[in-house]
């Protein structure tokens, strides 16, 4: 095998393990996040644009409200892809491969002004 089949090996398996990381974890942290909201039914509810104040977040958070640990859940499982773009756009430069640099980089801003774009909508 030769170092530029190994370096793509070694960037496959670490995005592989992006994925199944991100994957598994949002989907334990959504876990407990409904498991608690059956335990609490009567815990107040959270509007999402609220979660855009860190401090309250944060306190959400530390008090175990189960829709801030839902959220925490969703936003863990929207990270991942995006990690994995990151990776990809890395791994693109690393191989001095400009053209998929840029439509990498395209579509990560894409993605992120699409989060932008929902979280103020």
């Amino acid at each position: 095998m030769s170092s530029e089949e190994a370096e793509l090996a070694r960037v496959e398996a670490l995005i592989g393990k992006i994925l199944a990381i991100g994957t598994y974890g949002s989907a334990c942290v959504l876990i407990f996040g409904f498991v608690l909201s059956l335990l609490f039914p009567n815990q107040p509810d959270i509007q999402a644009k609220q979660l855009l104040s860190f401090s309250f977040y944060l306190n959400q958070l530390l008090g175990l409200q189960a829709q801030a640990i839902i959220y925490t859940g969703l936003f863990l499982l929207i990270l991942t892809p995006v990690l994995r773009v990151i990776v990809s756009i890395w791994s693109f430069a690393k191989e001095k491969d400009w053209l998929y640099v840029g439509i990498t980089v395209v579509v990560l801003i894409v993605l992120l002004s699409s989060f932008v774009y929902g979280m103020y909508e």
